[in-house]
């Protein structure tokens, strides 16, 4: 099998958006060592919840790209290419 003829349309997606997602994720990892943490108001509870996302899960929200499905993809990329070693 050619690495071209593996299906990749969550990796294709991460490299249309490379540049924009790079300063987002910078931007992020800056906040983040400022102390700044991204939390929403539960209104029922009163209280501020704090978000645990990974600066690489939350891109992948934002862009509606499935990174679980991503890695995959690479996965299948490796067997591919270890399999023609």
């Amino acid at each position: 099998m050619r690495l071209t003829d593996i299906p990749t349309p969550e990796l294709d997606k991460i490299g249309a958006i490379k540049e924009q997602s790079q300063t987002i994720g910078e931007f992020l990892d800056w906040l983040s060592e400022e102390g700044f943490t991204i939390c929403e108001w539960d209104e029922d509870r009163q209280e501020f919840l704090t978000h645990h996302q990974s600066i690489e899960e939350r891109l992948g929200d934002y862009f509606g790209i499935d990174v679980e499905e991503a890695a995959r993809e690479r996965q299948r990329i490796l067997d591919a290419i270890q399999s023609q070693t």
